[in-house]
């Protein structure tokens, strides 16, 4: 089994909670997915991140390039640490900077 990729939108609240996240790794997951529930925008790409890392920047995914919009928009930018699963965002204002309309 490998990993998979979800990703969705999440409101101001719902990523400071994330962020200040104190429980364990099995109760964060299960909050972010009960927030995908709820999101009008979610994507589950399923093991094909690592492939969509690769065909948008030429490197797989073990290997991310900072501040490569491309590679950010598959990894995220801050990811999760002492958490057994890897869990990774990506601020808004990043994301307006990398992506102007």
């Amino acid at each position: 089994m490998g990993m998979i990729a979800n990703y969705q939108f999440m409101t101001d609240e719902q990523l400071n909670a994330l962020k200040n996240f104190k429980n364990n790794s099995e109760e964060l997951l299960e909050e972010v997915e009960e927030w995908g529930e709820q999101t009008e925008i979610f994507l589950d790409i399923d093991k094909m991140w690592d492939v969509l890392h690769f065909v948008l920047t030429g490197v797989d995914s073990s290997n991310p390039i900072p501040n490569n919009p491309l590679s950010e928009a598959v990894v995220g930018v801050q990811a999760l640490e002492n958490i057994s699963e890897f869990v990774a965002y990506t601020e808004k204002a990043r994301i307006a900077t990398c992506f102007p309309l």
